[in-house]
């Protein structure tokens, strides 16, 4: 598996815009964008010939320390666990703004001592396949456990997803609440991150619709 490192162009020649800046937030570099592709508005196949569908994202918690994650859409749901002992939100949130930012393979991992659930995420140009694992514990290699959820969703879906998730949080509770509740602050910081990368995202699929082809600059 190829590793991205921090600067470096991802996508073909006409994808790499300028480096985009982001809130501090420790797992992500800063990459090139990769903008969404022109065919973007047809429905784009699911594995098994499916199309996407709505995707919803809720993270609840229920009592101190834990929260329900929930994910679902119109082909089935998953619900993992999280404990506050390990910062689940945070690399919930910074593995899907690395994927818009253009890395191809990402995850994050929830502790639901001593199981953890982990999401892996792939993403295929404008597509990102997402599974959801439940996993003995921390030591399991990443190719063991059960899957509880997967489907296929377009990058602008699945992070509008997770944004609309922890808004509806801060919203509800307030960030005062919300660490009260889970032990932890709120992910201000990583949240925005994902805002700002969706920004930059959006901007550079305007300027990919706009900008004169090659073969069009061609005398």
């Amino acid at each position: 598996m190829k590793t991205i490192e921090p600067g470096e162009a991802i996508g073909p020649p006409f994808a790499q815009v300028s480096v985009t800046t982001i809130p501090e937030c420790p797992q992500l570099p800063k990459l090139r964008v990769m903008p969404p592709q022109p065919c973007l508005g047809r429905r784009v196949p699911a594995r098994g010939g499916r199309e996407m569908t709505s995707l919803t994202i809720t993270w609840t918690l229920f009592s101190h320390g834990w929260a329900s994650v929930k994910v679902a859409d119109d082909h089935g749901q998953g619900e993992a666990l999280a404990s506050y002992v390990t910062g689940g939100p945070e690399q919930f949130l910074c593995a899907i703004a690395r994927l818009v930012l253009g890395d191809v393979d990402t995850r994050a991992e929830l502790e639901g001592e001593p199981q953890v659930y982990r999401w892996f995420f792939h993403r295929n140009g404008s597509a990102v396949d997402v599974r959801l694992l439940l996993a003995d514990d921390d030591q399991a290699p990443d190719n063991s456990g059960k899957v509880l959820w997967s489907g296929r969703h377009t990058v602008k879906a699945l992070a509008r997803s997770a944004v609309r998730a922890f808004d509806r949080i801060d919203h509800e509770q307030g960030e005062e609440s919300y660490e009260s509740h889970w032990g932890r602050p709120f992910p201000r910081t990583e949240l925005e991150a994902l805002r700002a990368a969706m920004r930059a995202y959006q901007r550079s699929y305007t300027k990919s619709l706009t900008s004169p082809s090659d073969s069009g600059e061609a005398g």
